[in-house]
């Protein structure tokens, strides 16, 4: 079973959201058992597709525990999932709560997955994570040679080194600003790349 200090850029528009293609292995899907089966040493439940309205799972939920060979088969619990990515969808999770994250996930993909886990179901909405997400790359390092470009820094410095003579001298440094971004964003490893979120 699968229980498995950035620079300041207030003056600056932050570079548009780019994301990279993260469409699911499978659609989520979560595997529904009856416990009074369980608990007697049977096997009993199915796949539900998550993605369903939420009237509509519970409908299949009663008819699988209709379906018992247990005449008091009531209760439930999620003893399976697949296509959240590294979610985790807990045994006992509400499928309000696991029809809403499949839906993120179909919209968005992994990165939707990697939020929730980031800020917890309860804090998760699409609104916050359009609102947090800065889009899914390669590599930090490609995405703050985005940042950079989208920024104009390298231009502005070019400008001032030809105005001050100075441009032998002045670089920016790629490496300590990879490490700022890890400090005050929250950059998550992924299957596709790495997710980029500001807080």
């Amino acid at each position: 079973m699968e229980h498995n200090d950035t620079p300041n850029t207030n003056q600056h528009e932050q570079p548009e959201a780019r994301e990279v293609e993260s469409t699911p292995r499978t659609a989520p899907l979560i595997y529904v058992a009856s416990l009074s089966d369980y608990n007697n040493g049977e096997l009993h439940g199915r796949w539900i597709d998550a993605r369903l309205p939420v009237d509509e799972i519970h409908e299949k939920i009663i008819a699988m525990l209709a379906a018992s060979q247990d005449p008091g088969a009531e209760e439930y619990a999620i003893h399976d999932y697949e296509g959240f990515y590294q979610f985790r969808v807990g045994e006992y999770d509400r499928i309000e709560t696991v029809h809403a994250i499949a839906e993120g996930i179909q919209e968005h993909g992994e990165p939707y997955a990697a939020f929730v886990d980031l800020v917890g179901t309860e804090d998760a909405s699409l609104d916050t994570f359009e609102d947090c997400y800065r889009g899914t790359y390669p590599t930090l390092t490609a995405f703050v040679d985005q940042f950079v470009d989208d920024m104009g820094w390298q231009q502005e410095i070019e400008k001032f080194g030809q105005r001050t003579g100075l441009g032998p001298y002045l670089s920016i440094d790629y490496s300590d600003l990879e490490m700022a971004l890890r400090t005050e964003w929250d950059v998550i490893d992924g299957e596709a790349g790495v997710h980029i979120f500001t807080r």
